[in-house]
């Protein structure tokens, strides 16, 4: 075969390819709404499931790039304007996920550490049967910069009288761990999911927790986020 006779072949299989796209989407008209949400949650788990933090400007680039494509494309070949869409939405949720990455980023630590003295505005507490698991917010940990220290911060409570309150001063002594990897490759990723509640280090307290008054410069106490927690904590009580 010589490159005459190749390059037939490549333009009739790829004339036979947009038409089988074209009648494809044809079928589909009345449900191309429906097809942008795939795009995007497509676009999602192409991000998640990338072994390393991608360039930030893959996201951006590829955003520009399929709203060109789109944008050019669709007087072209009308036909394929559903096709060329779902192309944008996949990119559009590939930067949205990088967008949430960046704005959840916070430090973590990187080794154990403690017993150490910590501090914090408990913002979540939950109940178990022979436990107390707090997260505290706003941390202060003794021996560490502010630039490094977690923005949240997991703790286990045990031998606890008084159940701390969401919204509560609290300062103890614990041992800090960073977030933990999966167990098994391809298992729930624990860590990932404390990334994005902005929990920097996980551990348990070895003394009771004492309530103190919010440190100088913390008298509002959190951000809003933090708020949402206690508001919705409180509400849960009511509701039981």
């Amino acid at each position: 075969m010589d490159t005459s006779q190749a390059l037939n072949r490549i333009t009739r299989l790829t004339h036979r390819g947009r038409d089988w796209v074209a009648a494809q989407a044809s079928t589909e008209v009345d449900r191309w709404p429906l097809w942008l949400s795939v795009g995007l949650g497509g676009g999602v788990g192409l991000y998640f499931s990338l072994g390393a933090e991608p360039d930030w400007l893959i996201g951006p680039a590829g955003v520009a790039m399929a709203s060109a494509v789109f944008a050019l494309g669709a007087r072209r070949w009308p036909a394929a304007t559903p096709v060329m869409a779902v192309v944008v939405a996949i990119a559009l949720g590939f930067l949205s996920a990088q967008i949430r990455t960046w704005s959840v980023a916070a430090p973590r630590i990187e080794r154990q550490i403690g017993p150490v003295a910590v501090t914090g505005q408990a913002v979540e507490v939950e109940t178990r049967p022979d436990s107390i698991r707090i997260v505290l917010s706003s941390v202060l940990i003794r021996g560490t910069e502010a630039d490094a220290t977690p923005e949240r911060v997991r703790l286990v409570l045990r031998g606890v009288e008084a159940v701390p309150v969401p919204g509560q001063w609290l300062a103890m002594r614990a041992i800090l761990s960073p977030p933990p990897p999966p167990v098994l490759p391809g298992a729930y990723d624990n860590g990932r999911a404390l990334f994005f509640d902005r929990i920097g280090a996980v551990g348990f307290a070895i003394e009771r927790p004492t309530p103190i008054d919010p440190p100088a410069g913390h008298q509002a106490g959190g951000d809003l986020l933090d708020h949402l927690a206690v508001w919705r904590h409180v509400a849960s009580i009511r509701i039981r």
